[in-house]
């Protein structure tokens, strides 16, 4: 959860963080690249996480898909569209 735009909440308490003005770029399956340009908050202290995180800000533009077995995360916009069968 985002406090006031500088803090985080976590288990630890509460961690500063900053933003930054970046790009952010994911591959395509066709080994193109789709950039994201804009302000990003970031943690200042990395020990504060334990795993690698990409904010909501990124993630709310796609549905996405999680294979722990696999150890994949697939991210998925329109036109483009899954099925799950079993």
């Amino acid at each position: 959860m985002r406090i006031n735009g500088e803090w985080f909440e976590c288990d630890d308490g509460f961690v500063e963080s900053v933003r930054v003005s970046t790009r952010i770029r994911l591959p395509h399956d066709d080994g193109g690249t789709a950039i994201f340009r804009g302000e990003y908050a970031a943690f200042t202290r990395l020990e504060a996480l334990d795993m690698s995180v990409l904010g909501r800000d990124i993630m709310e533009m796609f549905a996405v898909l999680v294979d722990r077995l696999g150890d994949v995360v697939t991210l998925i916009r329109q036109p483009h569209h899954y099925t799950i069968e079993t």
